[in-house]
């Protein structure tokens, strides 16, 4: 019964999680900021190192460095000059380098493989009421910013001539999949956060190019979401009857399905 029960939960914030990530993660792919899952995963490795030194919960150093980078980042690009990707480049190793140190230094038992793979089965009752906060602040997000979100990747040109502040909507967005990543580390890991983000949408991508049922936006966000949920459901079933890690689970799950719609698609 006990272990039913962690099994739910772990369900049921997986399943939470992947429907925040599907459209997050289209808008993701379509602006071309694919590695920014990747980028803030590194940051908020060095967020929740500063949060346990400071004796703070690891996931409120990982929201709020990732929310400083979504300010950050947009400012940088425009002093610097520098692509996106570079500075990308640079933050991402950055990050990790001075977490390592910073634990190494202040002689701390940091469990960074607990956040790089998550602890599903370890989920709790505030993991979930954190995750259904995401949902509702970030389906707000949506509901609020879809339209004009879509309009800047169409034509940027075009987005700015109507006078929308779309440098807002930028850090909205990047603060959005800062925060994602922030309340999703605790339960799936960094590695499957990223998966969650990266995969269903790039799949959904090859699809619409071969077939009408992603041929528009919400239904690509849809068929994400679908998508996530889908390879949970798998991922968990495999992982509870082969007695493997969950999260590695859902991982190796995303990545077949991404493997067999790429060979349908040629």
């Amino acid at each position: 019964m006990l272990l039913d029960l962690f099994f739910l939960k772990a369900l049921l914030a997986a399943l939470m999680l992947a429907c925040i990530a599907g459209p997050l993660g289209c808008i993701t792919v379509w602006k071309g900021m694919a590695r920014f899952g990747e980028t803030f995963a590194h940051v908020a490795l060095f967020g929740a190192t500063i949060a346990i030194i400071g004796g703070l919960l690891p996931g409120i150093g990982m929201i709020f460095v990732a929310l400083f980078l979504a300010i950050l980042l947009p400012t940088l690009a425009t002093h610097t000059r520098l692509p996106i990707d570079s500075l990308l480049g640079i933050i991402a190793p950055s990050s990790v380098a001075l977490a390592i140190i910073l634990a190494q230094q202040t002689k701390l038992a940091i469990d960074f493989e607990a956040l790089l793979f998550g602890e599903l089965l370890a989920t709790t009752t505030s993991d979930l009421t954190l995750i259904a906060l995401g949902i509702v602040l970030i389906f707000s997000m949506f509901f609020f910013l879809w339209a004009p979100i879509l309009l800047d990747i169409l034509s940027r040109d075009l987005t700015l001539s109507e006078g929308i502040p779309i440098q807002l909507y930028d850090i909205i967005v990047t603060a959005a999949l800062g925060f994602f990543i922030a309340i999703g580390v605790r339960v799936a890991g960094l590695l499957l956060i990223n998966a969650f983000l990266v995969i269903p949408a790039s799949c959904l991508v090859i699809l619409s190019r071969h077939t009408s049922l992603a041929r528009s936006p919400e239904r690509m966000a849809c068929g994400a979401i679908i998508l996530n949920s889908a390879c949970v459901l798998v991922g968990l079933a495999v992982a509870l009857l082969a007695d493997i890690p969950a999260g590695a689970s859902i991982c190796a799950t995303l990545f077949i399905t991404f493997c067999a719609i790429s060979a349908f698609a040629r």
